[in-house]
């Protein structure tokens, strides 16, 4: 899909498993901008706006090194899509004003942008001590399966971090071939028991 995507680093948590992973932005060259795909484990993501996200240094508290940033003047939502269903996603965020009254807002979608909104929650960040005074906190999403989210703001810029999620669970083939014999035999033993009651 793209041709010239950039490596991004994914870690895996909880040991030789992978079930949880995560995207520090670390490995994306400063100044790629969307759209990118990514590949985490077995899922892929791509990362779109109808404004411009880019990859820049972080000057924010609790965020370092690479972020992905809104880099133009205009209120932009960024839009992720997998290519298969999360359980759960969480991120750090930084909104660009300095009322820490200004939400950000994450929409969790199955089907896509123009599917079924599954959930959304929103949350006012806080401002940390320090040289800078942006709002910076950490968001989350669960309780529903979903393949696309959609962060947005009212304010010109915001900044992510460190997303991390789990993808949903999906019966191994195993399962699914063992859960098709039990309900072939127990078919069977319904139609013989119904014959032997005619």
């Amino acid at each position: 899909m793209f041709a010239s995507s950039p490596r991004i680093r994914f870690r895996c948590w909880h040991g030789g498993r992978c079930t949880r992973v995560g995207n520090d932005f670390e490995t994306v060259a400063l100044g790629v901008t969307d759209p990118f795909a990514v590949t985490a484990g077995t899922t892929t993501a791509t990362f779109s706006s109808p404004g411009v996200f880019t990859t820049g240094n972080s000057f924010l508290s609790n965020m370092s090194g690479h972020i992905l940033l809104d880099a133009d003047l205009a209120i932009n939502p960024l839009v992720v899509s997998f290519d298969q269903g999360l359980s759960d996603i969480s991120l750090n965020f930084a909104l660009n004003t300095a009322s820490a009254a200004t939400l950000f807002t994450l929409q969790a979608f199955s089907g896509g942008i123009g599917g079924t909104l599954v959930g959304s929650t929103a949350l006012a960040g806080i401002i940390p001590g320090g040289a800078f005074s942006f709002p910076e906190g950490v968001i989350g999403f669960s309780g529903a399966v979903f393949d696309t989210v959609r962060f947005s703001t009212t304010v010109q810029d915001f900044a992510i971090d460190n997303v991390s999620f789990t993808p949903a669970a999906v019966p191994e083939p195993a399962s699914i071939l063992l859960l098709g014999t039990g309900a072939l035999g127990l078919i069977a033993k319904l139609r013989r028991r119904k014959q032997q009651n005619s």
